[in-house]
């Protein structure tokens, strides 16, 4: 069961997010600010993150690069409904900070789920018969 940490400030998405991965068969940690996700992120070490790129108390874009400077190998994918700006130039800045991948809001939970399962898949070994 790989460990997975959930950031988002809206507490009822949050728990929605934290639920379906649950179900998955994953370990979630779940951090609604800046400050408790990189505590979190140190902490516990989880395989992936996924992340709202609009945090309160801090900025998405820094938690990213902050994460991905202290450990490139965690996938990281990025979510966003966009906020003061379009979520597509948001997730394209938040691809150039380091994240695997990007989910618009709303976005189909088993997509996200999907995405990064593969993130978190160890590599196929090929087998020579």
């Amino acid at each position: 069961m790989s460990g997975i940490l959930v950031v988002e400030d809206d507490a009822g998405f949050r728990a929605v997010v934290a639920a379906a991965f649950r179900r998955a068969g994953f370990l979630v940690r779940t951090a609604a600010d800046e400050e408790e996700a990189l505590e979190a992120f140190e902490t516990h070490k989880p395989a992936a993150v996924i992340a709202d790129l609009v945090l309160p108390a801090g900025e998405g874009l820094r938690t990213i690069r902050t994460m991905n400077d202290a450990r490139p190998s965690a996938p990281i994918v990025v979510m966003s409904g966009g906020g003061m700006f379009a979520s597509d130039d948001l997730l394209s800045m938040a691809k150039a900070m380091g994240a695997s991948a990007t989910l618009t809001k709303p976005f189909d939970m088993r997509d996200a789920i999907r995405l990064v399962s593969d993130l978190v898949a160890p590599p196929l070994q090929h087998l020579a018969v």
